[in-house]
């Protein structure tokens, strides 16, 4: 009888893997062609390796510093032609690509996570308070979790104390637990991002 190595034994006895890229990527504040160039680099490395999954840096589209500039209604703007350019192509095809930027909603900023696949935008994940949760909130949020509920360790919080100030910027997506704002996949084409931007957010 041949013998098999712990890894092949699971997979005959059925068990699934996936491959998650993670993405440090040195972008700079403002530079929407560089910062774009290196996201499509990484994506492409990402597939080469085998990836399903692949998670960039937090708002890598614009660069996190841009501080003042996320005030700017132009770095959204530009942040959604980033987008677009990334969904022009195949690059994003066979491969779920979470990726960070900021999103103008009703008026509102938020510092959100965009999935996209195959060139259309699946969803996108705003971050949902502004403080670190406390010992008793993580308690109930994990108490919660056995009914159905996420925990907080599946939620994103704003930056808010030592250098960062992400709520100088941004706002945390109300008091909800979990919530996503879910995009109709039809409207999410690389020829309608700003379309997108208008009708939708």
């Amino acid at each position: 009888m041949s013998s098999c190595n712990p890894k092949q034994a699971r997979l005959a006895a059925g068990a699934t893997y996936v491959t998650v890229a993670t993405c440090n990527l040195n972008q700079w504040a403002l530079d929407f062609d560089g910062n774009v160039a290196r996201i499509r680099e990484s994506i492409h490395r990402a597939k080469a390796a085998g990836a399903s999954y692949r998670l960039g840096p937090e708002l890598e589209i614009p660069g996190y510093m841009c501080e003042d500039h996320f005030l700017e209604m132009d770095t959204f703007t530009h942040s959604w032609e980033a987008l677009a350019d990334l969904l022009a192509d195949d690059t994003t095809n066979g491969i779920l690509c979470d990726i960070g930027m900021p999103v103008l909603f009703r008026g509102v900023r938020y510092n959100c996570r965009v999935w996209v696949l195959d060139r259309k935008i699946l969803l996108v994940r705003p971050k949902v308070r502004d403080r670190v949760p406390t010992f008793a909130a993580v308690f109930r949020l994990r108490f919660r979790s056995r009914h159905n509920t996420p925990s907080a360790f599946s939620q994103m919080f704003n930056a808010n104390d030592g250098n960062y100030r992400e709520t100088r910027y941004f706002t945390p997506w109300g008091d909800q637990v979990c919530t996503l704002i879910s995009v109709e996949a039809s409207r999410c084409s690389a020829h309608s991002a700003n379309g997108l931007c208008a009708e939708n957010f």
